[in-house]
């Protein structure tokens, strides 16, 4: 009975620590330069690394990508609610490249100490920015 009440409590502190790195993602805590790397996995398959950089200020952001249009960064503004990040993109863009790469949107978000990650899944693709805070 001792081990299954202690197999219970070790689960249950888990499940708070896992849950609570979800719980403390606001704007303020976002404010500040973040670099690191997009990647989108299409059907299992990597389609690439491509170093980016995004910067955030009040409900604002801005950044950039050094691959070609893989993906495209421009500005705009940010809401977040609960564990989600949606983009608003103000930029303009021509027709003649996939759009599904812009940043703009919802998409899942961790930020654990300095670390965020962005997550979003569309169809058979899964788009994820790894980046950590530099200022």
């Amino acid at each position: 009975m001792n081990i299954n009440k202690g197999i219970f409590l070790l689960c249950t502190m888990a499940f708070m620590v896992s849950c609570n790195q979800l719980d403390n993602l606001v704007v303020e805590n976002l404010n500040g330069k973040f670099e690191g790397t997009f990647e989108r996995v299409e059907s299992g398959t990597s389609l690439g690394l491509s170093e980016v950089s995004l910067e955030f200020e009040g409900n604002t952001y801005s950044g950039s990508h050094k691959e070609p249009r893989y993906p495209v960064i421009c500005n705009g503004s940010y809401n977040i609610e609960n564990s989600k990040i949606t983009f608003s993109n103000n930029c303009f863009f021509t027709a003649d490249f996939d759009w599904s790469l812009i940043l703009n949107g919802e998409f899942d978000a961790v930020l654990s100490g300095q670390k965020l990650i962005l997550t979003r899944s569309s169809g058979n693709f899964v788009d994820t920015y790894k980046l950590i805070r530099v200022e």
